[in-house]
């Protein structure tokens, strides 16, 4: 917290700028495989690590299709298939947050790991800024796009039963009874606009409390999943006890969505993890994902979200000085070129034999661009 520079307004640099660089625990995945063996530091966690049974009373494993470990699709852009991981990249190298969220941000990473050593999943339920967003910005949002409709209609069936003199008149409150609708559907567009501005201004964070219990942390720098239970105490559960399952998980609309469920075998606790989707290739390639992350004799998984901490990882580091890799690869990237590695990735993996993957040399799957991505190939 001390290398912290004291400002109203905090970016994207100044955050990599107070990120450590990542040092790898002897527990971390790959560790042996590594030529130059750096040692975390001791750190002691303020509580004792809990039980198996203490874990199991929030984290209860799904189980479900076991995935295979192992394989090398590689095809990581396929998992945003919204298209925004790119735009998101962007949107945070020029948004500024108050110091208050920062340095609640960077307290959080104090004690449990940052960018790129860990990625935390938070439980996002706990967040005040939830609710306050779920009742103020979405309604009001809702309502905007409402207003196409609503309007209209409502001001036809007025003019055909009062007439559009009256009409006018009750609009401009030139008669006795005043239209105080009409400019309380106008008052949403400027209302939607400040709440978009303090929205992007991280107004609505500044009641999050300084720690907010986390749903569970993600850490390749110790080669450990931490999880949460209700009292905000954790346990470190080794990765390579963990197995990933495809789960179907209902909608609550009729239909369902597969998710990657991962499953620690000793004890039984386990996590869902991502979006998911209605595609089975996607909870495998997610934890094929995971597995990548967690070698650290392996670079990062070459995805926008973690260009600007690539520096930070050691392993990651030298990978891209021997390959020449261009710092700035996704973020001066064009939409349209992106789009398009996205489209030629999800049909990649798609056809990716996931369940055997043994079989993808025979079968003559190739990557995306045939081989042209190489960044992503580490």
């Amino acid at each position: 917290m001390t290398n912290i520079p004291v400002k109203a307004w905090y970016t994207t640099q100044d955050r990599v700028d107070a990120t450590p660089i990542v040092s790898y625990a002897s527990t971390a995945v790959g560790y042996n495989n590594l030529s130059t063996k750096p040692i975390l530091g001791n750190k002691t966690s303020r509580e004792a690590p809990l039980k198996p049974s203490e874990v199991n009373k929030k984290h209860k494993g799904l189980s479900g299709q076991l995935l295979k470990p192992g394989t090398r699709c590689h095809e990581y852009l396929a998992l945003d298939v919204q298209m925004s991981k790119l735009v998101h990249l962007r949107e945070s190298l020029e948004k500024k947050v108050l110091r208050k969220v920062f340095l609640c941000e960077r307290h959080e990473e104090k004690e449990h790991g940052s960018m790129p050593g860990t990625q935390i999943i938070p439980d996002i339920t706990m967040y005040p800024s939830l609710w306050i967003l779920m009742l103020t910005s979405w309604p009001v949002k809702g309502l905007l796009l409402l207003l196409p409709i609503v309007m209209p209609v409502t001001y036809f069936y007025i003019i055909t039963t009062v007439g559009l003199s009256t009409t006018i008149k009750d609009i401009l409150f030139l008669s006795d009874t005043p239209d105080w609708f009409f400019w309380g559907c106008l008052s949403i567009i400027p209302i939607n606009k400040l709440l978009d501005l303090a929205q992007k201004r991280d107004l609505h964070r500044i009641f999050d409390p300084k720690e907010t219990p986390m749903f569970c942390a993600i850490k390749r720098d110790t080669g450990m999943i931490r999880l949460f239970n209700n009292n905000k105490e954790w346990a470190d559960l080794p990765f390579q006890e963990f197995e990933g399952f495809n789960t179907m998980i209902p909608t609550g609309r009729g239909s369902q969505t597969r998710k990657l469920s991962m499953v620690h075998r000793p004890t039984g606790a386990g996590l869902l993890v991502g979006e998911g989707g209605v595609d089975g290739w996607h909870p495998a390639l997610l934890w094929e994902f995971y597995q990548h992350y967690m070698d650290v004799s392996r670079p990062l998984p070459d995805v926008p979200e973690f260009e600007p901490y690539r520096h930070l990882d050691p392993t990651t580091r030298e990978w891209d000085k021997q390959h020449n890799r261009p710092e700035r690869y996704w973020r001066d990237m064009d939409p349209e070129t992106y789009k398009q590695m996205v489209d030629e990735a999800i049909t990649a993996a798609k056809a990716y034999p996931f369940l055997e993957p043994e079989t993808a040399e025979t079968q003559q799957w190739a990557p995306s661009g045939q081989g042209k991505h190489w960044f992503q190939m580490g």
